[in-house]
């Protein structure tokens, strides 16, 4: 009795943990390639040790280098750090060529401002 009980719960374990993978696939397929590369910073900190400051510090520039690879594609954004004169220095940036496939234009700009 004690076997099939054991066997039973092995079962349902197993069904579960394939059910949770499958949520947790299908939730990874549906996320933005900003937060994929948010994933791979975070999980690089989770590696390192423990510096708070150097940390928040990366996170704030990538962060503000993706947003404004993104933004340099929309015509409602308004870039951060290429957006004219910034605590006194002078960013003269005169925008990029529209692509005939804006949204993945944004995401290799994206992708290349998180590599960097």
């Amino acid at each position: 009795m004690s076997f099939n009980y054991a066997k039973k719960s092995l079962i349902w374990s197993g069904l579960m943990m394939v059910g949770m993978l499958l949520v947790n696939l299908q939730s990874v397929q549906g996320q933005s390639v900003a937060r994929e590369w948010n994933e791979v910073l975070l999980e690089a900190i989770r590696d390192d040790y423990a510096r708070p400051t150097v940390h928040a510090r990366n996170l704030l520039h990538t962060s503000i280098s993706m947003f404004d690879a993104w933004a340099v594609y929309n015509d409602e954004a308004q870039p951060l750090l290429l957006s004219g004169n910034l605590s006194g220095y002078d960013v003269e940036f005169f925008g990029v060529p529209v692509p005939d496939d804006v949204h993945a234009a944004q995401e290799e700009a994206i992708s290349y401002a998180a590599y960097r």
